[in-house]
């Protein structure tokens, strides 16, 4: 599985106001409960960081309050 199979049902959040130009992206692991989350600016790859979770609420609910 490729980086970009990881990332097909994210949730994506844009700022793209006055002198920002910026993405925020998050998928779940149904059977791990890991959230890998995505940042950086529009047209880049960013950065990547996966967050561990020990339910799928709990993982659920990360996403929501980010």
């Amino acid at each position: 599985m490729s980086w970009t199979d990881k990332f097909k049902n994210e949730q994506i959040v844009v700022n793209t106001t006055k002198g920002h130009n910026k993405f925020w992206a998050a998928v779940m692991n149904p059977t791990t409960h890991n959230v890998a989350v995505r940042w950086g600016r529009i047209g880049t790859k960013g950065q990547q960081k996966d967050f561990p979770h020990s339910s799928e609420w709990e993982a659920a609910n990360f996403i929501a309050t980010r």
